[in-house]
């Protein structure tokens, strides 16, 4: 019996979703220092947006905020983007707005989502 979904081959779907894929040979620093180091900034990212939101607040103009917000959030999304390639589980990226979620996070919670991309990927 199939199902509107078209059997259970959704539960099943590549971690990668639609992304282009090949297979590479490289040189060069492992991946995985590359992942920790992405996984860095990314934290950082996070937390200069927390930080921006509640100093600057409070001493710049509405429309400066909005613009300093934007580069973090745009900065932030691609890197949340590459991380989740490099690790195997871009399929994670889902909707545009969900680098929004994530800044929206406490630094606590964020981390555990790093975490869960850690346990779950592979980057190799």
């Amino acid at each position: 019996m199939s199902d509107d979904l078209g059997g259970i081959d959704h539960l099943f779907a590549d971690p990668n979703g639609p992304a282009y894929q090949r297979t590479e040979t490289r040189h060069g620093p492992p991946l995985d220092y590359v992942a920790e180091k992405l996984r860095g900034s990314l934290h950082d990212l996070h937390r200069l947006h927390s930080q921006a939101m509640e100093r600057a607040a409070t001493v710049l103009p509405e429309p400066v905020l909005d613009e300093i917000r934007g580069t973090i959030a745009a900065a932030f999304y691609h890197a949340c983007v590459a991380y989740l390639a490099l690790q195997n589980m871009l399929a994670h990226a889902g909707a545009a707005s969900f680098a929004e979620r994530l800044l929206a996070m406490p630094d606590e919670d964020f981390q555990s989502w790093l975490d869960d991309i850690d346990q779950g990927g592979s980057v190799t």
